[in-house]
């Protein structure tokens, strides 16, 4: 992901309407790819779910680890 997309999403809030699907006796929502990549998501990844039914609504999060790649130092022999 380039650094410019990056940067721009980790401080600006991604907002999209999703339909609602059905698959079995269960209702899907699909993750747009855009979100996905921003925020680094993968088939399989634990997302804790939380209702708020007063205000009508479900908040998504995702509490997987991300690592950083750590830079090797160059020799300066």
């Amino acid at each position: 992901m380039n650094k410019a997309l990056m940067s721009k999403t980790r401080t600006a809030k991604l907002s999209q309407q999703q339909k609602v699907f059905k698959a079995g006796n269960s209702l899907v929502l699909v993750v747009p790819s855009r979100f996905k990549n921003s925020l680094g998501i993968k088939s399989g990844d634990l997302v804790k779910v939380k209702a708020d039914l007063t205000k009508q609504t479900l908040t998504y999060r995702f509490p997987h680890q991300r690592q950083l790649t750590l830079l090797q130092k160059k020799s300066t022999k």
